[in-house]
């Protein structure tokens, strides 16, 4: 029996061995993690610094190419302005261009007061508009030509009580396009602030 300890005695010790060294070893193990884990995090840190580099940088470059994009529509306005505002102050010949001579202003001299012609200076879209305030002997037929063609048609009907009529119309023109008011029916109005001619841009082409 003494023999069969002496035997065990090597195999005892194996296992006390294991039962003592093994658990040094784990946690030296998880010890040896911590400078991975510092590395990790610096490198995250980095990351995300360069991260908010970069998307400042994108921002950066959106403002700049907004910023140029509102001077280049800041140039565009300043050089394509154009409006203008007319009225009558002589009595009207049918089937003519009504000369609006009293003119309140003229911004870009694109209408022309002895002809009563606003000739567009730049392609682009326009806004026009006409008042009529006739008097009381007959209806009275105005039309918005362009270029000989009618555009737009108002008719002011006679009546027991002053009435005024009023027409406006977009269209788009290309640079040289001329517009005038005409009167085709009747050819009595009241001038001053009664009656009058109107346009202006509201985007050019370019």
């Amino acid at each position: 029996m003494t023999r069969n300890l002496l035997s065990t005695l090597p195999v005892l010790a194996l296992c006390l061995w294991l039962c003592t060294a093994a658990p040094s070893r784990l946690v030296k193990r998880s010890d040896d993690l911590d400078p991975l884990e510092a590395v990790v995090s610096q490198l995250s840190q980095k990351v995300a610094g360069l991260e908010a580099l970069q998307s400042s940088k994108a921002d950066n470059a959106a403002l700049l190419a907004l910023q140029a994009q509102v001077q280049a529509l800041q140039t565009v306005t300043a050089e394509h302005k154009v409006a203008f505002l007319a009225r009558v102050d002589v009595d009207l010949v049918a089937n003519a261009p009504i000369p609006f001579h009293a003119v309140d202003f003229n911004v870009g001299n694109a209408y022309d007061h002895l002809s009563g012609i606003f000739t567009a200076p730049h392609s682009g879209v326009y806004l026009l508009s006409t008042q009529m305030f006739p008097q009381f002997t007959g209806d009275v037929l105005v039309d918005i030509y362009k270029n000989g063609g009618i555009l737009a048609r108002m008719r002011v009907y006679d009546s027991a009580l002053p009435t005024s009529e009023s027409t406006s119309i977009i269209d788009h023109a290309n640079a040289g396009d001329k517009y005038w008011v005409q009167v085709t029916v009747g050819g009595h109005v009241y001038a001053g602030v009664h009656s009058y001619f109107s346009g202006v841009i509201v985007f050019p082409d370019n």
